[in-house]
């Protein structure tokens, strides 16, 4: 359904595995993107090829968003939650915010259009690194790991009465 004056150079997924935006010819991930072709919100793994040292083409693997959320939400304890998100604040999953994450084309960051409990969790997250983060003012902990390939940060929100009920 692409029509021939189809420009894909401006898109995310053309542009993170650019040279100027790539220098060291990695394979990397995009955020949640909004693809129109298909009509889906998709994150992918695009990989640059080099020919001779000069960047002649980009190969790539997508996700469709709906399979990821579903993935990270049904191998869960009960009363606990799953946030994915870059160091940069973008949101990739939280079943929470799946609606606004769509109205914002997938471009939805913690920090600018999040709620307070959302930035703080990324703060926490980002000073006190990977681990158990203990998140006094919500009564909770949260675990955390980053995924290094990707750049995204997963997080296990627990509850601390989820935990107090076990003990």
């Amino acid at each position: 359904d692409a029509t021939a004056d189809l420009d894909l150079t401006q898109t995310e997924y053309f542009e993170v595995a650019e040279p100027q935006h790539n220098p060291k010819r990695t394979t990397v991930w995009t955020g949640v993107y909004y693809e129109p072709v298909a009509n889906e919100l998709l994150v992918s793994a695009i990989t640059p090829v080099y020919l001779q040292g000069q960047h002649i083409a980009n190969i790539g693997s997508d996700i469709e968003f709906n399979y990821l959320l579903d993935h990270i939400h049904t191998q869960r304890l009960e009363g606990t939650r799953h946030i994915i998100f870059r160091s940069d604040g973008r949101l990739i999953a939280h079943k929470d915010w799946v609606p606004h994450m769509m109205a914002k084309m997938g471009q939805f960051n913690m920090l600018k259009d999040g709620n307070n409990q959302l930035k703080h969790i990324f703060q926490l997250v980002k000073k006190n690194g990977l681990g158990i983060v203990e998140d006094q003012e919500n009564a909770q902990y949260l675990a955390v790991t980053k995924i290094e390939a990707t750049d995204w940060y997963f997080v296990a929100v627990f509850p601390k009465t989820l935990i107090a009920r076990a003990a």
